[in-house]
């Protein structure tokens, strides 16, 4: 499947399951679709992202030029950055037109709250450096495997304008299967015409 990052292949949606981690690809599906949903009269996305990749490469040379390669402007109206942290996902939201740089923790941990911070300043001072930082404090990750799904929501709604609402645990597979239908595109469904039609 085509997103704003690069190919994403089919069998790797399967981590939208309900008790999987969600991988880099599951975060570039649901964020290249995000990137659609605000296009300028050019059809260019005013949201930008940054290739989830970067923040599981090692190596600094190359973790720079994921970044540079990745789909943003300065001017973009909002920039969507995950952050890793030793096997969990968090994410920040540069908010250039409220100037502030948003940063969610789904485990609501100064630990990682203070560790993204360092991601930021040390990879996106550029982007951040006149931003106010502000901590988004709900939903809470109430298991080991949700951060994806979580940090996810967090970035829709930052997109939409909407406020980002606490999430029970019960609710978490809807919005894991939400992801996947959102961002399969109609890969797993057959045309109508191709249903009906005699062969």
């Amino acid at each position: 499947m085509d997103t704003r990052f690069g190919q994403v292949g089919i069998e790797e949606m399967a981590f939208f399951r309900r008790s999987e981690w969600l991988d880099d690809s599951c975060m570039k599906l649901v964020m290249s679709h995000l990137m659609d949903q605000d296009q300028d009269e050019n059809k260019r996305s005013c949201i930008g992202a940054v290739n989830p990749l970067y923040a599981r490469v090692h190596d600094e040379a190359m973790k720079l030029q994921v970044i540079g390669s990745s789909p943003l402007r300065s001017s973009n109206r909002m920039i969507l950055v995950p952050v890793y942290l030793d096997g969990h996902w968090a994410g920040v939201v540069f908010d250039n037109a409220k100037s502030r740089a948003v940063v969610f923790d789904p485990m609501q941990t100064n630990k990682y709250y203070n560790q993204a911070c360092t991601v930021i300043k040390k990879y996106f001072g550029n982007y951040s450096s006149n931003l106010k930082l502000v901590r988004q404090h709900a939903p809470r990750q109430e298991d080991t495997n949700s951060c994806g799904p979580l940090v996810l929501l967090f970035f829709e709604c930052m997109v939409r304008g909407m406020a980002v609402p606490n999430v029970a645990r019960e609710q978490l597979a809807y919005l894991r299967f939400r992801y996947l239908f959102l961002t399969s595109k109609g890969v797993f469904c057959r045309s109508p015409d191709t249903a009906t039609s005699e062969e």
